[in-house]
């Protein structure tokens, strides 16, 4: 995995001047009982390498992050980017040995998702954490995430649209 803290440095989104600024952030949002994918949002890091798509426990400790990840589910994303979810998604379309080259993933979430995300970025506004319009949207992280473990589990090429839609 990439160097999370560079990445975060090198977002098109941030502000931060330095990897204690990150790390800062980092450690705040984390307080808030959110997931740990859910503080690479509103740091905010971009999707691509070094977002985490099968493990996030190292990513807490690479940015200095203290305690331990919130049990409960996450009130930013309500638990939408849960590993174990991704991989019954995964599964489920292994299963049915589809005949496809490519395919496309669909999200269709509840309102409260955006109200939360709404309520977040006034968050890291009030104390400076990155750039508010710049977080990752939870749709955009969950279809990352399912894209690229289903891209390397079925060996489908992954595309915007295709007429291999999973919704």
């Amino acid at each position: 995995m990439a160097d999370v803290v560079a990445a975060c440095l090198e977002s098109p989104g941030s502000t931060y001047q330095s990897a204690d600024q990150v790390k800062d952030a980092a450690q705040t949002l984390s307080q808030t009982g959110i997931c740990t994918l859910c503080v690479l949002r509103y740091l905010p890091l971009e999707l691509g390498p070094a977002y985490p798509t099968r493990s996030a426990a190292d990513t807490l400790q690479e940015l200095g992050v203290t305690g331990e990840p919130a049990e409960a589910p996450c009130p930013a994303c309500l638990g939408i980017l849960n590993y174990e979810l991704a991989d019954q998604i995964i599964d489920a379309y292994a299963a049915q040995q589809f005949d496809a080259q490519d395919a496309a993933v669909g999200v269709e979430l509840p309102r409260s998702v955006f109200v939360r995300h709404r309520a977040m970025q006034l968050f890291c506004a009030d104390r400076g954490i990155g750039r508010a319009d710049a977080a990752v949207d939870v749709k955009d992280a969950f279809k990352h995430m399912v894209a690229q473990r289903l891209a390397a589990a079925c060996g489908v090429t992954m595309l915007g649209d295709s007429p291999m839609r999973i919704d």
